[in-house]
Parts: structure tokens; sequence; C-alpha cells
């Protein structure tokens, strides 16, 4: 059986003067720790209103369903990674090591927490979900490096894609137990290749990034409020 890890980020991250934020996030919180223990098909409602100490009647007024919970807490956990890793702390002039700064921290935050892995990867594998906020940040990357003559590729849907995709791989890689810094050089490397970097540059730049503590000033933000 998986270990519950008895997450309370929600909870710590709630407007508490609000009481609908706070209550989401106990559910949120539950809903982590019982996808932990049992996986999310064996994961139940119940149970999940129980280690929430919430009415099962409370859960239905936040969320349609189990399915509706799952994807709402993926993509709330992922969009706070990333809202997160896009902050003036990470910025530089330079396009490609701005895209590689951006990579390393998301695989940090995300591949912290094992419980996260499973919900950011269903998100970041399907485009049925709502993605805007998430694909905005690596579209701005994007276009800073065509505009500054960095990137040598177009500004379009498949590009979004592929980087998204590199960055689900690099979680799976993580998830199964293969070193952290091992995984974000070469998902950096193959990024900025996919770029237009050359390989020796996408290299350098690799392992200079990795060498760096940018993660360390992550605040995990509110992702309580209603969506």
């Amino acid at each position: 059986m998986k270990q519950r890890a008895d997450s309370i980020r929600f909870r710590q991250s709630a407007a508490f003067d609000k009481k609908s934020n706070v209550t989401r996030a106990r559910i949120l919180d539950a809903a982590i720790n019982v996808i932990a223990m049992h996986g999310p098909d064996k994961a139940s409602i119940a149970e999940i209103a129980r280690v929430s100490g919430l009415a099962n009647g409370t859960f239905y007024i936040y969320f349609k369903n189990k399915d509706d919970l799952i994807d709402q807490l993926g993509v709330s956990v992922t969009e706070a990674i990333v809202k997160s890793v896009h902050n003036p702390a990470l910025e530089h002039e330079d396009a490609a090591r701005l895209v590689a700064r951006h990579i390393f921290c998301f695989l940090q935050i995300a591949g912290s927490e094992p419980n996260w892995i499973p919900l950011i990867v269903d998100v970041l594998g399907t485009t049925m979900k709502p993605l805007g906020n998430i694909e905005a940040g690596i579209r701005n990357d994007v276009h800073k490096g065509r505009t500054s003559n960095r990137f040598d590729v177009p500004e379009c849907e498949e590009i979004i894609s592929i980087i998204l995709s590199l960055c689900r791989i690099g979680l799976e890689r993580i998830r199964i137990g293969t070193e952290v810094r091992i995984v974000q050089q070469r998902i950096i490397e193959a990024g900025l290749r996919m770029l237009g970097i050359s390989p020796m540059e996408a290299a350098i730049i690799a392992e200079e990034t990795i060498s760096l503590q940018l993660w360390h000033n992550f605040e995990f933000p509110d992702v309580t409020s209603a969506r």
C-alpha cells in the first residue's frame, strides 16, 4: 500500500478569511492523501470526505464527481507551479537561459512531491483540459526567443505541445526513480535543441542551469480560489 503523505499544501495557501476557500482546500488536501494511499482509481468520494472531516454532501457543493475533483486538482497544482516558476526571480535576458531556468524549476518543484506527479502528468498528457494559463508561460518564452532571434522556430501550437510533452516525460522519469538532476539536464538540452540551439550550447546551458539553486525561493501560491 502506498503511504499517506499528509499534505496540507492547499490549506496552507488558503485565504482563511474565506470559508469556501478553506473548505475546498480541505477537500483537495484530503484527495491528494487518499490518492497517494490508494491510487486515483480506488480513491472514493466517501474516503476523501472522511479524511477531510466533511460530509459527503459537502463534497458535491465544490465538485461534480470524483473525475471533476481529480481534473481540478491536477490543473490547480500544475497552474500553481507554473505561476510560481514564471516569476521575476528567474528572469534572464537570454531567452535560452530563461527557458532552461523555467524547465529546471518546474521539474524540481513538480518532482518534489510524489503525490503530485501522476496528476501533473495527466494534465500535461491531454489536450482536453483547459491549459490556457500553462501554455501562456511557454508561449511567452518562445516569443521572447523569436523576437531576439535566439530561437529559430515558429510560434505555433506544435512547439508548445512538444515542450509540455518533454516536461511530462521528465516527470515520468523522476517518478520511476531517475535522478532529478540527470532528468533536468536531459530535458533542458532536448528543449533547447528543439528551439534551435546547437547541441554543444544546449549542453553548456543545461549544465550551468542545474548548478543554480533558483528553486529554493519557491512558495506554493494560492490554488484554492474558485475556478
